[in-house]
């Protein structure tokens, strides 16, 4: 399969509910420390996907080596935990490119120079596409909670640091994240990933935190760099929209099929 890049957000871009930025801790994080650090973790996947569905454009752009400057444009729509669809906007030789995702193991890609739907095979989850730093595995975990176990590292200062161990079964890339969870919303603002001999391969950081006029907050700025080359992409939130009622449709392999 030829190599492409899809990610929004979610990978990984993230929709939050709306309460005021401040540097208090949220009056729920006692509570939630006390039930433990799955409960917080769980807690903050909430408010990462606090929305029926979500339609976002994204430019999207490639630090290093070759691919220094690259930029992709993207319309990325979302609802539920496990449906999303993807429609290429630039440069022009991606246009006509479509991606639509139906849970982590049922991938559809329609590239822009064949006229025909492929299924995304398993080991192709885990490959960097177009030379970025994104894998379909880090699109699939929408809810942490639902493949990680998390234990508490260290809840002072600003940040609540959690260790997330990957769930017995679960088929994913990364034995280990670690993630510091902002105090005063519940949110996730950076992500350490480890591979399966405990190193540290990538680190995400997400800034920019800004409320949109329907009410959610959101982190405009995404960066994930690859420890091990150096390269990193960068994902920028140029609009967004959210509970428009997207039709089920777009998220299947017809309207892949039907072209874009």
């Amino acid at each position: 399969m030829k190599p492409f890049i899809c990610f929004a957000l979610l990978s990984y871009l993230i929709s939050i509910p709306a309460t005021l930025a401040a540097k208090e801790p949220d009056p729920k994080l006692a509570s939630l420390l006390q039930q433990g650090a799955q409960a917080l973790l769980v807690e903050a996947d909430s408010r990462h996907n606090n929305f029926k569905d979500q339609t976002i454009t994204v430019r999207m752009t490639l630090h290093g080596g070759a691919d220094e400057g690259k930029s992709i444009e993207f319309e990325s729509m979302t609802k539920g935990d496990d449906k999303r669809a993807f429609h290429f906007l630039s440069p022009a030789e991606m246009k006509g490119m479509g991606v639509v995702i139906r849970g982590k193991d049922e991938i559809y890609v329609r590239l822009p120079d064949m006229q025909k739907v492929r299924r995304v095979a398993a080991h192709a989850k885990r490959q960097s596409f177009q030379s970025s730093d994104w894998t379909f595995d880090d699109m699939g975990m929408i809810r942490l909670s639902n493949d990680f176990d998390a234990k508490l590292l260290d809840d002072k200062g600003e940040f609540v640091t959690l260790e997330l161990n990957r769930k017995p079964n679960v088929d994913l890339m990364y034995k280990k994240l670690v993630i510091a969870i902002r105090k005063d919303q519940l949110l996730i603002e950076k992500i350490e990933y480890f591979d399966d001999g405990g190193k540290k391969i990538k680190v995400q950081e997400r800034a920019g935190l800004k409320e949109e006029p329907a009410g959610n907050w959101m982190y405009r700025t995404i960066t994930l760099k690859d420890l091990t080359t150096g390269h990193s992409t960068v994902n920028e939130v140029l609009a967004v929209k959210v509970n428009s009622n997207l039709d089920d449709d777009t998220f299947s392999r017809r309207w892949l099929v039907r072209g874009l």
